[in-house]
């Protein structure tokens, strides 16, 4: 499984990978907004809207 975060100019901004299903991304240097976690396992791809405070 392959997580990557996206700011709202859809740059590019954490990425992470898991044999697992469990990820931790740090967040903590992130500015408070919107951000878009894209989350690709196999072929299947999720894109889910999340907030940073």
């Amino acid at each position: 499984m392959t997580i990557e975060l996206y700011d709202k100019q859809e740059k590019l901004v954490r990425t992470a990978e898991s044999k697992s299903g469990k990820v931790n991304l740090d967040t903590n240097n992130l500015q408070p907004g919107t951000y878009f976690l894209l989350i690709q396992s196999g072929k299947e791809v999720v894109r889910k809207q999340v907030v940073i405070k």
